[in-house]
């Protein structure tokens, strides 16, 4: 065979002489591609980092805030509510809510405060809002409660009183004279609870669809535990009723001041817990059922309620 025989003079088996240009550029082409999103999702992720980085900064900045005024404090409150001095504590958990520095803060300040403030009033514990009294002939429970501006549900409560019927002449009672009010945020769908002027507790809330809750001023002109409720119709559904939409407590309202007269409308229990925080009621103050009795318990008839937008 001659040496100089090459394939590509054969008929059926030709090649062309000229380069794959159009190939060689569609694979330059890929390649610049592939390194461009190998650039591109190595700068996201870079970008990402930072983003990540800054966050952590800021959550580090934020919390050495907190630290260097607000920790310690409440750090402090823990332990000496641990170790039963609840007054202490409820100093301590006060400062801290003075010095909260965000949200976060306050939500945890606000908690702990309301555990411990209800502690002391629920108990015999002492504190600067309480007076010794000594049951006089002819007292009961109701009449020492309207002396001192508080409830005979807190009273027999907070002296472990197991029968209110039942009170002897020279015992001595812890009657709490601190005066509370009551604000409601339409917007923020909660109640703070203030005892003399300084927060005690908060509480989520349900209020009126449609914005159908009254605003203004009133004070608590009846209450009625266990309550029967009647509909639009004038039919009476009993105390317990699941249909009953009063749930276990409730507080009726009056309008004071230049607020409107409104009738109907107050605070009360349901036990229907989903609605709490949202606006779906028909215009009443709504509450879950055990804490609903926590307010009950400390407000008595006259007690000031602000319903805010």
């Amino acid at each position: 065979m001659d040496s100089n025989f090459k394939v590509r003079d054969f008929d059926d088996f030709q090649t062309p002489n000229r380069k794959p240009w159009l190939i060689l550029v569609l694979a330059l082409a890929v390649i610049a591609f592939i390194v461009y999103r190998i650039i591109v999702a190595r700068t996201n992720r870079l970008g990402g980092e930072n983003e990540k980085v800054a966050e952590r900064v800021d959550t580090v900045e934020e919390s050495q805030e907190s630290s260097t005024s607000f920790l310690p404090l409440i750090s402090a409150g823990a332990k000496l509510e641990e170790a039963g001095s609840c007054l202490d504590a409820r100093d301590k958990y006060m400062q801290a809510l003075e010095l909260a520095a965000n949200d976060g803060d306050r939500e945890r300040a606000e908690k702990k405060l309301g555990k411990v403030n209800m502690l002391l009033v629920t108990t015999p514990r002492s504190m600067p809002e309480k007076v010794d009294y000594m049951i006089q002939p002819g007292d009961k429970l109701e009449r020492i409660a309207r002396k001192f501006g508080t409830t005979k549900e807190l009273l027999q409560k907070s002296n472990n009183i197991t029968n209110p019927h039942r009170i002897r002449v020279g015992d001595r009672l812890r009657v709490l004279s601190g005066k509370f009010s009551i604000l409601v945020s339409k917007t923020c769908n909660d109640m703070i609870v203030s005892m003399n002027g300084q927060f005690f507790k908060r509480y989520r809330v349900g209020t009126g669809e449609f914005g159908k809750t009254p605003v203004g001023t009133f004070v608590v002109s009846d209450r009625i535990p266990e309550p029967v409720w009647w509909c639009p119709d004038g039919k009476s559904i009993p105390y317990g009723d699941k249909e009953n939409v009063l749930g276990t407590h409730w507080m009726a309202l009056k309008a004071t001041g230049d607020t409107a007269d409104v009738k109907g409308y107050g605070i009360h229990g349901t036990w229907d817990e989903s609605s709490i925080g949202k606006s779906v009621t028909a215009g009443c103050v709504r509450m879950k059922n055990k804490e609903v009795e926590q307010v009950f318990n400390l407000c008595g008839v006259g007690t000031i309620v602000t319903i805010t937008e």
